[in-house]
């Protein structure tokens, strides 16, 4: 079993990878499309963030003698907080070893992780309501610790030559299409120094990429196996303690009634968006000039 996270109000996630069933159904051809439009009207108000992500404990190098640790995060010029009306808002992404992230809304609500005895390592992202991640270089904390016993199994190196990805988007469950495609590569830049990112759909289609996000449609209805890996100039996989790989089954449901299908439905308008964007959120009106967001009645 793989590790979990406790605490968060309302959730208790079990961390773990589900595979698809060999007789599942032919995916569609994938396409790569727009942002879609409600979300880059409401981009530029988020854009504003230089967020700062600091974990306080569990501290690098340190060893805790127990298998619950509780996790402190901490943020500078980043106003986390789920709005209560859309469901939506900016967060964290809370990633233990190389499974896949957990959402984190609230500062104030405690969270602990149960982890087996050997070498973790955890990564927090700050993201956008949307789930797409900040890049600056504050924008990710991590850190890697003991449980008991050193084992370095899940040490991965950071801002070295041997570059680490980090796959923020998608995982879990989806009502509605197209789904963000979104990663951060730590230490090289794509493009420039021969690494790329490649991924695979349903084993049907490969793609390699230099960009740093995408939205991708063609999935097919259920259970969607995507691979996501950095490579090299070779086409090889640079290892980085097996963290350069990333396999996650993503469960599209079609006309979703969750929040996120909503936005992407363009079922939100952008004063419905208000408490989900940050304090005096703004978008730019027909003649392009920025325009103070008042909440819906």
């Amino acid at each position: 079993m793989g590790p979990r996270i406790t605490g968060l109000r309302h959730l208790s996630v079990s961390l773990g990878l589900v595979l698809v069933a060999a007789s599942a159904p032919q995916a569609m051809a994938q396409t790569v499309v727009p942002t879609p439009s409600p979300i880059e009207t409401l981009t530029p108000t988020t854009d504003r963030y230089m967020s700062t992500v600091t974990i306080v404990s569990p501290k690098e190098g340190e060893t805790m003698t127990r298998g619950e640790i509780p996790l402190k995060i901490t943020t500078q010029r980043f106003p986390i907080g789920k709005d209560p009306k859309t469901g939506l808002g900016l967060h964290l992404k809370i990633l233990v070893d190389n499974e896949p992230p957990v959402s984190y809304y609230d500062l104030n609500d405690p969270v602990k992780l149960n982890l087996a005895p050997g070498t973790h390592t955890v990564r927090v992202i700050a993201v956008r309501p949307w789930d797409r991640a900040y890049r600056n270089l504050t924008a990710l904390a991590h850190t890697t610790f003991n449980v008991q016993k050193s084992d370095n199994r899940n040490a991965p190196k950071f801002k070295t030559a041997e570059p680490l990805l980090t796959v923020v988007s998608p995982s879990g469950t989806y009502g509605a299409t197209p789904i963000l495609l979104d990663y951060i590569v730590d230490g090289v830049n794509l493009g420039k120094d021969n690494y790329k990112v490649r991924y695979t759909l349903n084993g049907q289609s490969t793609t390699t990429i230099d960009r740093k996000e995408l939205y991708l449609d063609g999935w097919k209805v259920g259970q969607n196996k995507l691979v996501v890996e950095l490579i090299n100039a070779s086409g090889k996989i640079g290892d980085n303690a097996g963290y350069n790989r990333v396999e996650r089954t993503i469960d599209y449901q079609p006309n979703g009634t969750d929040s996120l299908s909503r936005l992407l439905r363009g079922e939100f308008t952008p004063e419905q968006m208000f408490g989900a964007l940050g304090p005096e959120p703004f978008i730019y009106d027909n003649a392009g000039n920025p325009k103070l967001l008042k909440p819906a009645n």
